[in-house]
């Protein structure tokens, strides 16, 4: 019966440092939770360059499609209006002059009706899933080890995913 005691004495005292480890344990996680590690730093930092990347591609366009026609036509709208004022001070148009400056209110009207029409293909933004992957090294401590002659099993590491496997003269994952 003392036997028996002693045993379970033993075992009992396992538990109050198994106990402090879960603790520390658990202390290390809240912690971690309050300090933003070192590659969510890097992530965030990819995520903002990435929206800035979409932004300039945005207003790239935008100044090709838009601002860029808007100005030609603001720009051609003005020289027709100075032509016009020029010949109203002058008191001197003939008919060609009207025909010119008729033509190109046309052509500005056409312009700008193109202007404001105009349509796109807008393809989404396809983001491939493996533009961020988690590196595997280092490897993360071996949950289990077994003892195998390199005759038998060549394999020297593995976890969910991928196996370790040495085959002279190769090193293979």
């Amino acid at each position: 019966m003392e036997h028996l005691a002693q045993h379970f004495g033993r075992i009992n005292n396992k538990i109050p440092p198994l106990s402090d480890k879960i603790n520390g344990l658990a202390k290390r996680l809240n912690k971690f939770a309050s300090i933003e590690p070192s590659y969510l730093v890097a992530l965030e930092k990819w995520r903002v360059e990435a929206h800035k990347t979409v932004e300039d591609y945005y207003e790239s366009k935008r100044r090709d499609f838009i601002d860029d026609r808007r100005g030609k036509l603001e720009k051609e709208v003005e020289r027709v209006r100075h032509t016009m004022d020029r010949l109203m001070r002058k008191h001197d148009a003939v008919q060609q002059d009207i025909d010119l400056l008729t033509q190109d209110i046309r052509l500005i009207e056409q312009k700008f009706s193109e202007f404001q029409s105009l349509r796109f293909t807008i393809h989404p933004l396809v983001i491939d899933g493996d533009l961020i992957i988690r590196d595997i090294f280092p490897l993360p401590p071996p949950c289990r080890t077994m003892k195998l002659s390199f005759d038998e099993f060549p394999a020297m590491a593995s976890n969910d995913k991928y196996l370790l496997v040495h085959q002279p003269p190769n090193l293979s994952l």
